[in-house]
């Protein structure tokens, strides 16, 4: 797509988007153009149909996917890059479907912990079910987000680029604590996180499967957040962050 592209990503930038966003869009953009060959500066409603399509019949995307492709197309034609906003205009946005989460009980969630041979690792499984946290939270967090006085954990940055604070809870902290005394870094400034290099491989290695059988099916940590949120009232949260 040539200059069409730079400007695409000039408009995402200036739009506050995210280095993920953009690339997801700039991507979605550039398969959209490929699979006619030509630039999109020359396509229409017509031809976004048809892709559109393609990628719901032929290719059998999700409806999340099929809903990024409508949305990166409407942002390209849709008032900003192009100003072309009738191409768009009609196009619907897919309905995308809301299943349950996939939900461990206390037993299980102390199970998974008990099998967890590694401090590090069990701190954190702990840290995304005690506190909440995303596995990309998780990484970014700082020991000085540790609040062990008000008891609770700054998130920076979180989803959609906000910041919130958690609980702490004294169990946690405990496990923090003795993982930070047995593997800390050397002071550089701010502190390392402690996490970062090693948390996207912790659900394949923290737990044999044989030893925890009715998670072997399941994400972790994301299941184990998602566990601990779904036994924690909304309101608790939103009176920690009024707290705080």
């Amino acid at each position: 797509m040539g200059t069409l592209r730079d400007r695409m990503e000039t408009d995402c930038r200036l739009k506050g988007f995210r280095r993920a966003t953009q690339d997801v869009y700039l991507r979605c953009v550039g398969r959209f153009a490929a699979h006619f060959g030509r630039s999109p500066a020359v396509l229409g409603e017509a031809e976004i149909r048809a892709f559109l399509d393609y990628l719901v019949r032929e290719q059998k995307v999700a409806p999340s996917t099929h809903r990024v492709y409508v949305a990166a197309l409407a942002f390209l034609y849709y008032r900003v890059t192009l100003e072309r906003p009738e191409a768009v205009a009609k196009i619907p946005y897919p309905r995308v479907p809301v299943p349950l989460p996939d939900i461990l009980s206390p037993t299980e969630i102390a199970q998974l912990l008990a099998a967890t041979r590694s401090l590090k690792h069990r701190a954190i499984l702990m840290t995304a079910y005690g506190a909440g946290l995303r596995v990309s939270e998780i990484c970014a967090l700082h020991v000085t987000d540790i609040d062990s006085e008000r008891m609770l954990i700054h998130v920076r940055d979180g989803k959609g680029g906000n910041d919130r604070y958690v609980m702490l809870s004294a169990q946690l902290l405990t496990v923090l604590r003795a993982h930070w005394q047995r593997s800390r870094p050397p002071a550089r400034g701010r502190s390392r996180p402690p996490f970062a290099p090693h948390i996207r491989n912790t659900p394949q290695r923290a737990v044999p499967c044989t030893t925890f059988e009715c998670t072997a099916e399941r994400e972790m940590p994301s299941t184990v957040r998602v566990s601990r949120g779904s036994m924690m009232p909304s309101s608790q949260t939103r009176a920690v962050a009024k707290k705080a």
